[in-house]
């Protein structure tokens, strides 16, 4: 039976969400069936004509996100839902992930509560394979641009050298943005909800990974030495962190190992490689004037950490429904690097790739990009994560066709892949 919408959009009139309105109602051709859903019909209808969404084929649905059973009917009758309402373990994010992985329904988020990522992987991965759903999960900045650069680098390695990939680094090298109320709550929520080392358990290597590597390299880095201040200069990333630092990106990479891992764990024919091993290691900010334009983003998660300046963050300097000014964002830009050796049993030799990814715009406007694009790549088909069927899956896994979706003009995205050595 055909579904009557293509793709719905829960959340559209928050902050992410009336970006990613903007970039629908540009992107999306006449013939897609799709839909905006918030439970403000005021909003929804002041959205649909600043941006003319009717006119492209979109439709309005005022939704009560507390209730289970409109939310079933949902997703009963789409192809692949957005999930944009957040934070996600406190709102109606569990009940649309369930009923996206019983009902065969596509699904696309930006959670970047891991130990919550790690709940639905535990609760919900099994029902989603037998009905075929897809669920791409931290499908934003936090992963997408480690992820998707880790798998087009390891897979640029496999076919021009036929090898696997001994160790990947990915280094942002550029951050210029901001932050939302929405950001705030999502992280706050991290330390609200969950038992102290909760968080470093979901996000350490292979913690959310369906298999776990066998090989005792995989454990180690090729790049170990660090220099009297905890940095090192590599050569491509410039001088970086030294430290190998565990967040949502070495979570989600971890797990498209496992995902894109064969039945053999000892095969070299396919998967990233047995001895893979993976870090993120920022590079330092070149000029004063450059760390202090990154300090308030680095040291958030520092802030939040602790009650009373968590209380003081979430309700007096990013009040609910706070959202940066647009005209702040226009300079705003990110850029990652990422650095791939061959599995040749002598590093000093091995073949390398070098994969940059940069975007020219805001770091939330990138977030709904790339959700978008996730969710017209799977109506799409054709990628490993069609193959595999269904399940919790990750942005890697929708491979090359995703890669250049993301890329389509207007876009702002730019990935170049070289080789080395």
């Amino acid at each position: 039976m055909q579904r009557k919408y293509d793709i719905v959009l829960l959340g559209a009139t928050g902050f992410t969400g009336g970006l990613m309105v903007e970039y629908m109602a540009a992107t999306f051709p006449g013939s897609l069936r799709w839909a905006i859903a918030a439970r403000n019909k005021a909003k929804l209808e002041a959205l649909a004509r600043e941006f003319k969404v009717e006119a492209t084929g979109g439709s309005i649905i005022v939704l009560d996100v507390n209730s289970e059973a409109e939310i079933q009917n949902l997703v009963k009758s789409t192809r692949v839902i957005i999930n944009v309402i957040g934070p996600y373990p406190t709102t109606c994010g569990p009940v649309v992930f369930k009923a996206c992985a019983k009902n065969g329904t596509d699904y696309v988020d930006c959670a970047a509560d891991m130990p919550w990522v790690q709940d639905m992987i535990r609760e919900h991965h099994k029902s989603a394979q037998a009905s075929g759903a897809k669920m791409i999960v931290t499908c934003g900045l936090d992963a997408v641009p480690p992820d998707l650069t880790t798998y087009l680098a390891v897979s640029h390695i496999r076919q021009n050298f036929n090898t696997p990939t001994r160790e990947v680094i990915v280094s942002l090298q550029e951050m210029r943005g901001t932050i939302s109320s929405g950001t705030i709550n999502s992280m706050a929520s991290v330390y609200t909800l969950y038992e102290p080392g909760r968080y470093a358990e979901a996000t350490a290597p292979f913690a959310i990974s369906p298999r776990k590597p066998t090989s005792e390299k995989a454990k180690t880095s090729l790049f170990p030495g660090s220099g009297f201040f905890g940095t090192q200069t590599l050569d491509s990333l410039g001088r970086v962190v030294a430290k190998e630092g565990q967040g949502n990106d070495t979570a989600i990479v971890g797990r498209s190992w496992g995902l894109y891992a064969p039945d053999d764990f000892n095969t070299t024919t396919s998967g990233y490689g047995p001895n893979f091993h993976f870090s993120a290691r920022p590079r330092l900010p070149s000029t004063l004037r450059d760390f202090i334009r990154v300090l308030p983003l680095i040291s958030v998660g520092f802030f939040l950490s602790f009650s009373f300046t968590r209380f003081i963050l979430t309700r007096f300097i990013y009040p609910e429904g706070y959202s940066p000014d647009p005209k702040r964002l226009k300079d705003h830009r990110f850029s990652h690097r990422t650095l791939a050796v061959a599995d040749t049993g002598d590093e000093s030799t091995a073949n390398r790739a070098i994969v940059d990814f940069k975007f020219q715009g805001d770091q939330y406007k990138f977030t709904g990009i790339a959700m978008v694009e996730a969710a017209v790549t799977l109506l799409q088909g054709g990628t490993e994560a069609h193959r595999l069927g269904g399940g919790v899956m990750t942005p890697a896994m929708l491979g090359d066709k995703y890669a250049e979706n993301l890329q389509r003009p207007g876009s702002s995205v730019e990935i170049s892949i070289r080789a080395e050595g």
